[in-house]
């Protein structure tokens, strides 16, 4: 160990670190469940990870040196050049600054001058409610019927569960259990993990029994779906959304006490890989493993270019392979097997699969140029987070399903920075259509204002 090369990794995270916070304190005006957690992600994986592996690594023994470097992801990490260094902190630096940009600036620039957004809707559609339960009960009946035949094809939920972690980890195909047409029915399946959302943000507005009920219902079909098909990041994501909106209202500070439990009980990672392999699992804490969990998108963008130069620019081609790809037997080199393939060899599969960080993939597209597609994610972020500001000023009796929402919404967001390739966001279709939902509610030609204060005074909604 050079301790030398150590301060000067870390010297360099550091001005990366305030370099972020520099350009997202600048810009940002108004920020939301999406932009918090785009932002966010970008600090941690791309900044954040790599500091805190080269600290441990600057006053680590030799024996926990050495049980770091063992690990290929860390061993990236405390190893990497100075100037590949400041190029990964340049490339998160113009990323983060095309985003807030985006997101921050409106497409129009009257009179040359540069006009900031408000985020402040106070406005959604007057039958809010009737859309939301048409498309939570159509849910709820589509992709729970489809999870239940296909469980039950596997002949018993237990069987399913079992046999679900070979089909992840592409050690078998499904169609080598249960039959093909059953095999098609995990894709409208996914629809299910929409539904608790839809009923939660009803709930709010109204509560009845046959609501809570649904809710219930779509909640364990939804768990069901992730157990068998998605996998233990969407699974802890789903059930943290449904927590946090009661330490919101218990504590004053709910996202430090989640980030300090998160670290705390990393344990939970192991339990959940011992569920998903069908393994058994001794629980200890592994501070090195846990890193280079979260490690491995620093190190995929730090060899982004010589992806490139290895297997060509894509060109964009993700964004329609993703939705053909979605089709049984259909399958194309998408930039999480190609990356899969760089880092880990042709036997990829045995070693398990790496996702595509959000630089990468952007890169990945149209080369340098690939960097400019922050602004239509920024601007896509913009109008989502208008969304949810749109819902929380309706004048709600609870604020339980809008906080699940938006704490669901954040989460993701900060996972699609390390797994970014599109076609993990096509498959997620509970992420995708929930975004999509939240902002059919709140557009259209038939909209009122329904904000609290407008039903408090002569003209509003209530007279």
């Amino acid at each position: 160990m050079e301790p030398v090369g150590v301060l000067i990794r870390i010297a360099i995270l550091i001005l990366q670190l305030i370099a972020l916070c520099i350009v997202c304190k600048g810009f940002i005006k108004y920020n939301g469940a999406y932009c918090k957690g785009i932002i966010a992600g970008i600090m941690v994986y791309y900044t954040i990870i790599p500091l805190v592996a080269n600290i441990v690594c600057l006053f680590a023994g030799n024996t926990l040196y050495q049980e770091m470097t063992k690990k290929r992801v860390l061993a990236f990490a405390l190893n990497v050049e100075p100037v590949r260094m400041i190029g990964t902190a340049a490339l998160s630096i113009i990323t983060t600054l095309f985003f807030v940009t985006a997101y921050t600036v409106s497409l129009r620039v009257p009179f040359g001058k540069i006009k900031f957004v408000d985020n402040k809707i106070r406005y959604i559609r007057t039958n809010w409610k009737k859309i939301l339960f048409i498309i939570g009960d159509a849910t709820l009946l589509i992709g729970g019927f489809c999870i239940l035949y296909y469980t039950f094809s596997f002949g018993s939920i237990q069987r399913a569960l079992r046999l679900a972690g070979n089909v992840r980890s592409f050690s078998a195909s499904a169609t080598k259990y249960i039959s093909y047409f059953a095999s098609l029915l995990i894709i409208p399946a996914g629809m299910v993990l929409i539904s608790p959302w839809c009923f939660l943000l009803v709930l709010d507005k109204k509560i009845s029994k046959w609501i809570v009920a649904r809710v219930i219902i779509s909640v364990v079909l939804s768990a069901l779906f992730l157990f068998i098909k998605a996998g233990r990041a969407p699974l802890l994501i789903f059930f943290v959304s449904l927590i946090m909106p009661f330490m919101i209202k218990k504590f004053k500070h709910p996202w430090i006490i989640l980030i300090i439990a998160s670290v705390v009980c990393m344990p939970v990672i192991d339990i959940l890989d011992a569920v998903f392999d069908n393994s058994s699992v001794a629980v200890e804490y592994r501070l090195t493993s846990y890193l280079g969990q979260f490690a491995y998108p620093y190190r995929t963008v730090n060899n982004v270019f010589e992806i490139v130069i290895k297997y060509g620019i894509r060109w964009g081609q993700d964004y329609v392979t993703s939705f053909l790809g979605m089709i049984p037997g259909l399958n194309f080199d998408s930039t999480w097997r190609i990356v899969s393939e760089f880092i880990s060899g042709p036997d990829w599969k045995s070693a398990g699969s790496t996702p595509t960080d959000l630089i990468t993939f952007h890169i990945m597209q149209f080369h340098l140029p690939g960097l400019l597609l922050a602004f239509p994610l920024g601007y896509i972020c913009r109008l989502l987070d208008n969304s949810i500001q749109g819902i929380k000023n309706t004048c709600l009796q609870r604020d339980y399903g809008i906080n699940a929402v938006f704490v669901y919404c954040c989460l993701n967001a900060f996972w699609f920075v390390s797994t970014a390739d599109f076609e993990s966001l096509v498959r997620n279709m509970f992420f995708f259509g929930i975004s999509i939902i939240i902002i059919c509610i709140t557009t259209g030609k038939k909209r009122e204002d329904m904000s609290c204060e407008a039903a408090q005074v002569p003209g509003g909604i209530n007279e």
